[in-house]
Formats: structure tokens, sequence, C-alpha cells
């Protein structure tokens, strides 16, 4: 369901091969590098205490016991993986000329070339030992899940979206892919992809969820309907256009929302913040508009979460 034709070209054909030589490198390391490989391969707890994932610009992570080493990456409208996995001696390595959950697409090699075994509950074998036990996933029951759901503020066009799928919770900050929140007890989780940090859900006195608490932030929960205004933001609208990116985006406005189209990652809402600033679930993950003289909007720039300035696209209508 993914476009790979990018594929097809040779230049992505000599890339392909020469990481396949890196994940070689990697996974067989001639042993005057062994040493420098253990280092990068090595992590240290946070602050806190807390598990880190992150070593020295790759991550080490498992995926249904599969331990896996590695990084996914994306700029503008091209996507890529890179994983070895050392205890089978093989590295997967994938691009794509479009914007896509890199981790699905991997997820579904695993699968393929790992799949589930079936359980079969042996009443001989020994029962599990205190210390497997403490390290289970707790069970948390799906109406209590369901509760946490919603969209919460973490700070200027800056929000988690926590969404219930099959029993599990997903959160996604806007501009970003949905990341897996593994139980910790029946109100703390933690996202793997967020360096392990954790997300706490706190309620009031009446047991309602009113907020999150992530790295220290208060995250209340977004309780009133985003604003919109079609007459208003009809002042949006237009072709916008970045030389350095060579990249152009339409922006539109119906009844009901507002919206920027590129042709290769697709359509996505625009959220309003504020007069200047609006945020998306796309590549334009929150932008900044600009005005001329007479008061009239000529372009805007892309925003950073720590609020630089980033590419600028001129509006060419």
């Amino acid at each position: 369901p993914y476009n790979t034709s990018v594929l097809g070209s040779s230049s992505l054909v000599s890339n392909t091969l020469d990481m396949a030589k890196w994940m070689n490198f990697l996974l067989n390391p001639p042993a005057n590098r062994e040493s420098i490989l253990k280092i990068m391969f090595s992590t240290t707890p946070l602050t806190d205490g807390s598990e880190n994932n992150y070593a020295y610009g790759i991550e080490i992570y498992s995926y249904n016991g599969i331990n896996l080493i590695g990084h996914d990456g994306s700029w503008s409208s091209f996507t890529s993986n890179m994983v070895i996995l050392p205890d089978h001696n093989i590295g997967i390595f994938f691009a794509n000329n479009y914007r896509v959950n890199t981790s699905v697409i991997l997820e579904w090699y695993l699968d393929l070339m790992f799949p589930k075994k079936e359980v079969i509950e042996d009443h001989d074998q020994p029962a599990k030992n205190s210390d497997s036990v403490a390290n289970e996933t707790p069970a948390i029951p799906s109406d209590l899940l369901q509760k946490y759901t919603g969209t919460y503020r973490l700070g200027d066009a800056w929000y988690l979206e926590i969404t219930l799928k099959e029993d599990e919770l997903y959160t996604r900050s806007n501009g970003e892919q949905a990341f897996y929140m593994k139980p910790v007890n029946d109100s703390t989780f933690t996202v793997r992809n967020y360096g392990n940090r954790s997300i706490t859900f706190n309620t009031n006195v009446e047991g309602k969820v009113v907020q999150l608490t992530y790295n220290d932030i208060q995250a209340p929960r977004q309780t009133a309907p985003f604003y919109f205004n079609a007459n208003e933001f009809k002042k949006y609208e237009g072709v916008y256009y970045s030389t350095e990116l060579d990249l152009l985006y339409e922006f539109k406005v119906d009844d009901e929302k507002m919206y920027y189209t590129n042709i290769k990652t697709g359509t996505f809402e625009l959220i309003y913040e504020n007069e200047k600033l609006l945020f998306s679930d796309g590549n334009l993950s929150k932008i900044s508009f600009t005005y001329d003289n007479s008061g009239l909007i000529n372009g805007f720039h892309k925003i950073n979460s720590s609020g630089e300035q980033l590419f600028y696209f001129h509006k060419a209508n």
C-alpha cells in the first residue's frame, strides 16, 4: 500500500547497497572496531533513573521479543528506516518517497519474518517466577483506557491526541505519527519513542480526567472545540511556495474546516491557535503567517518546537 517507486532509481539502489555494507559492519565489526560499536550501542538511565533506549545516535529496543538496533528518519516527503537484528544477523532497510509511518512497515516485515507462535498452556512447566511476573505489562480495563482518550494541550500549537486501539493507548503529537503507550500502572504509561518518558493522567475530586503530566508539563484536557470561522479564515487561502525546498502548498477553506494540500503528502487540516499561529497533523506541523505593510498575508514560516522560524513560503496569489 506504500509508494516505493523511488526504489527503482539508480541513486537509491546505490545508496541501498551502501546501507547493506553499513549494516554488515554493524553486525560483524572488525576486531579493531568492536570496542567502538560497544560504546555506540550503550545506553545510560535518565536523570530520574528511568530506562533510556536511545544510545549514540541510534535506538536500542525490542519488538515481540526481537532485539532491534536502528533508527528511522524523514525529510520533506521522504521517509526511511534502518534496523539490524543482532541475534539473527539480519539487517532491514527501506525508503519511501511518501510520508508514512515507517514503524508500521517495519513491524509488517518483522511479523512476516518472525510470525508469533501460538501459546500452548503446559501445566507441567514450572510457574513463572516473581521477577517475570513483575515485568509483565499490567492489564488495564478498556473502559478506564477510554476515559483517557482525547486531546491535551502541551503549549502553543502543541497538542497530544490520545487514542484507543484494540485496548491499547496511543499518543500522537501534531505533525508526528502515533506511538504505543506501555502501561506502568492504571494511570501512568511510558512511550519508547519519547525516550521512555512517562505520561500520567490526572483526575479531579469527581474522578474526571482533567489533565496529563508529561516531562514536567501539566497539559489540560481540551474540552472546547477548536475555533473555526470560515469567513474570517478565507484570508489564509491561496498558493504558497518555498524556493528553498521547491515545495508548493495550496490552502483552502470550506464550511467545516481549513486545510492544505501538497501533491505528495496529501491533504491535512489546519487548526487555528491565534491570529498568526496555526498547526496541523501533517508536514507543516506549526506555521506562523507574515503580513505586508497593508495588513495582507504574504507568506508563512514553518516553526519548530522551540518557536524558531525555519523555512519560508511566499504567497503566490
